[in-house]
């Protein structure tokens, strides 16, 4: 084990809080995630129901709840929409969606 391999386990509490802060502060609905990106929101649900955000859940980039009721809630980072759809969109003027 490297310098920074230790220091990461020794510290791995530490930053899985920061990584939670984070997409907390962070965090889009599907329907956010769509209108920011200019896309439909049931192109969104289809890829994470399709498996396409899986290694966005290992990462921590995206969440997955279910309720009590067995509703899934999904929560979704820039960072993971664009590992799984790459960039925003430009319009017309140049402007990102």
């Amino acid at each position: 084990m490297n310098d920074a391999e230790g220091y990461f386990r020794a510290n791995s509490a530490f930053f899985a809080q920061a990584l939670a802060k984070y997409i907390a502060s962070h965090a889009l609905t599907p329907t956010e995630a769509a209108e920011k990106f200019g896309m439909k929101r049931n192109t969104i649900i289809a890829a994470l129901i399709r498996g396409r955000f899986d290694e966005e859940f290992e990462k921590g980039t995206a969440r997955k709840y279910t309720t009590d009721s067995g509703k899934n809630i999904y929560y979704l980072t820039e960072e993971a929409m664009i590992a799984v759809f790459g960039p925003k969109k430009e319009d017309e003027h140049g402007k990102t969606s």
